[in-house]
């Protein structure tokens, strides 16, 4: 009985190890897709930026040929 209650025990700490490395996994996988997810809406921004930058420049281009 007790060797199953030792066995039951590593067990259960192996177990706990296995959990804390996913959990280290886990957390820095997330950190990398915050990194990622940061580095998109930067991205993202650009863009819009750019696309205003098109628009004013057609617009006015527009205004330009009408006069």
């Amino acid at each position: 009985m007790d060797k199953q209650i030792v066995n039951m025990l590593s067990d259960i700490q192996q177990n706990i190890k296995e959990l804390d490395s996913n959990i280290k996994e886990l957390d820095s996988n997330m950190k990398e897709f915050d990194g990622k997810l940061k580095e998109f809406g930067n991205d993202l921004k650009e863009v819009k930026e750019t696309v205003n930058r098109i628009e004013t420049s057609q617009t006015e281009d527009v205004i330009a040929l009408l006069k």
